[in-house]
């Protein structure tokens, strides 16, 4: 949930949108390799970082603080990664988000999976609902 003129890079947007962002990064890697991964933003880096680990240990690497935390190979590409990510999902103001659920109903979707990310998920619960028109 972004503040009313706040960029999709300022640290704090960073801080709650980057574990779900750099979920592209692990799930393209991990389903399509380093041709799938390296399409995205930032992806090659992000690969090399990952290919430095050994094979046997590669996993754990790509998965520490997934969906919560951006780990320190995510860390320097989520800034490039987060404009990509948020096209495709719920990111966006409060007058935002209620048109983004709607074209999401018009397409048939019939529910909304949100987990809020960050250091301040109080404040991400309570403006996603209000945003969402959800009775908290």
């Amino acid at each position: 949930m972004l503040d009313e003129g706040e960029e999709l890079t300022s640290p704090r947007a960073i801080d709650a949108a980057g574990p779900a962002a750099v979920v592209f990064y692990h799930a393209m890697y991990e389903r399509g390799g380093a041709a799938a991964v390296d399409g995205l933003p930032g992806g090659q880096s992000w690969r090399e970082a990952i290919e430095a680990y050994p094979e046997g240990e590669r996993h754990l690497a790509i998965h520490a603080g997934h969906l919560v935390k951006a780990n320190p190979r995510d860390e320097p590409h989520v800034a490039d990664l987060i404009p990509f990510a948020s096209s495709t999902g719920l990111t966006g103001t409060a007058e935002q988000i209620p048109e983004k659920i709607a074209g999401f109903a018009a397409q048939g979707v019939t529910e909304i999976v949100y987990q809020p990310a960050g250091s301040d998920i109080e404040r991400e619960l309570r403006v996603f609902a209000s945003a969402a028109g959800v009775e908290v």
